[in-house]
């Protein structure tokens, strides 16, 4: 049996405590839990997820798993990297002075 899970890569990692971003992947956050990016979107689909902003609509996101809420604009999936900060009690970064 194959493994489609991928061991998170520091430029994921570091992209996640970046205090500059806000969201990430559904792909790049489904490898730093540890599943596969086709589990991560079939989770989303099954839960029929439809968060679009076509025609002036808005649907509440799904949670991937509590407290993970993904969201999607078009076609594209993100995932807060406040929430994956959350999710494993990570400290939040500092802010930068500009």
């Amino acid at each position: 049996m194959t493994n489609h899970t991928q061991e998170p890569n520091n430029h994921i990692i570091e992209r996640v405590f970046d205090p500059k971003v806000l969201f990430v992947s559904l792909a790049d956050a489904a490898t730093l839990l540890g599943i596969a990016k086709s589990t991560a979107h079939n989770a989303v689909h099954q839960l029929k997820f439809v968060d679009s902003f076509a025609g002036g609509k808005l649907n509440t996101p799904v949670e991937l798993c509590p407290g993970l809420p993904v969201h999607r604009i078009g076609r594209r999936y993100i995932v807060s990297t406040l929430a994956l900060r959350n999710l494993y009690g990570a400290t939040q970064p500092a802010i930068p002075e500009a």
